[in-house]
């Protein structure tokens, strides 16, 4: 699949375009309000377990975090949309609240198991949650 690159010099963002997708490079909430409605957001991290470079070291402050994108995406959000949130399970138990308080409604939790491969991961610092919302 090839992607033809734009740039948008008034802003500084790109954009890597083949027709069907785009991939957009910056930060997300500079781009929200160029993208069409969504029909699946999916939202990946952070997860509140010192996991990467960035990441909080507990899911404590993950709501207050996520709200301005929850607004972000609530707003841009048909009746068709739907919002993968992956998280572990105290990081969804953190901002589930406000998730219902912008109108999304829970259907289901999957599961998903990482295996073996995790653990062999270096370095180690904790054992990896297997639990994604």
């Amino acid at each position: 699949m090839k992607f033809n690159a734009t740039h948008d010099s008034a802003n500084g963002a790109s954009a890597h375009v083949n027709g069907h997708a785009s991939i957009h490079l910056g930060f997300a909430e500079d781009q929200y309000a160029r993208w069409p409605a969504p029909v699946c957001i999916i939202a990946d991290g952070p997860y509140g377990v010192d996991g990467f470079p960035g990441d909080a070291h507990s899911p404590i402050a993950l709501a207050a975090w996520y709200k301005p994108h929850i607004a972000a995406w609530s707003s841009a959000a048909t009746p068709q949309t739907t919002l993968w949130f992956w998280n572990t399970e105290a990081g969804w138990a953190t901002v589930h609240a406000a998730l219902l308080a912008h109108g999304w409604e829970y259907r289901c939790c999957n599961i998903w198991d990482k295996g073996l491969g995790m653990l062999r991961a270096t370095p180690i610092r904790a054992l990896c949650a297997s639990t994604r919302w």
